[in-house]
């Protein structure tokens, strides 16, 4: 199976309405983080709520600093980070 830009191993892949609202609403983020002038957009997931959220990070913002303390946080997982400026994702 090929991976496309907008794989994510932990969706269903046969729960593609899920898999639809998730890229649906990347892509939203995706361009309100570029109109906010952020520089990264971290994807969160809300384990308790089981819904995804964003998180953007501007320049002046300590992104290592932030990367730790989201995939750190309690009952909440850090899915993906985006740089913004590139469109594609951070290791």
């Amino acid at each position: 199976m090929k991976k496309d830009f907008f794989y994510n191993p932990e969706l269903n892949p046969k729960d593609s309405k899920r898999e639809m609202e998730y890229i649906s609403k990347r892509e939203e983020w995706l361009a309100e983080g570029q109109n906010l002038n952020a520089r990264y957009l971290f994807i969160m997931y809300d384990r308790a709520e089981k819904e995804y959220y964003p998180v953007y990070v501007n320049d002046g913002e300590n992104f290592e600093g932030k990367r730790i303390e989201y995939s750190q946080a309690n009952m909440q997982k850090l899915k993906e980070i985006v740089d913004l400026s590139t469109g594609r994702n951070v290791e």
